[in-house]
């Protein structure tokens, strides 16, 4: 087969979401250890906030932040503006349930959920500050943002 067929293949084949997704559930690769060091972060604040209803924001890599969350015993809700990579991981049963969602124009009561998580999102929102407003809005307790540092930056 032709390389550039192959990487076709590989990039753009409906198997590779499910190797995605799968990879995702694995606890044994760079990528997992590099979100667990950013997750891990969360756990005194799941421990002392035991019954807390979660919010993810941006979670549409498989919903793996709720994922996560749901691993430590909190009930969380996955959100993002796409369904494309959420419905195949509720439809595995990866997450329970997913909610499609505007992060400037959550669709949620005030005061809706205990805590919102935004991992690694923030960034790609077009009017961060209104997202920002948003997820405050919704959050009873509080808004955990966690985003990438690029040290070549700074």
């Amino acid at each position: 087969m032709a390389f550039h067929t192959t990487s076709y293949d590989r990039h753009y084949h409906k198997s590779i979401d499910e190797q995605k997704m799968s990879a995702s559930a694995r606890e044994d690769t760079v990528d997992i250890w590099r979100h667990k060091r950013m997750y891990d972060k969360l756990l005194p604040l799941i421990a002392s906030n035991t019954d807390a209803a979660w919010l993810t924001v941006g979670d549409g890599r498989y919903g793996t932040d709720a994922r996560y969350l749901g691993k430590h015993g909190v009930n969380a809700l996955p959100t993002d503006i796409s369904e494309t990579y959420l419905k195949p991981a509720k439809e595995s049963g990866y997450i329970k349930d997913y909610s499609i969602q505007n992060a400037e124009s959550l669709k949620f009561e005030d005061d809706s959920f205990d805590f919102v998580l935004c991992k690694e999102a923030y960034h790609h929102f077009p009017r961060p500050m209104i997202a920002v407003y948003e997820m405050l809005r919704v959050a009873r307790t509080g808004v955990v943002l966690i985003e990438p540092n690029d040290h070549t930056l700074i």
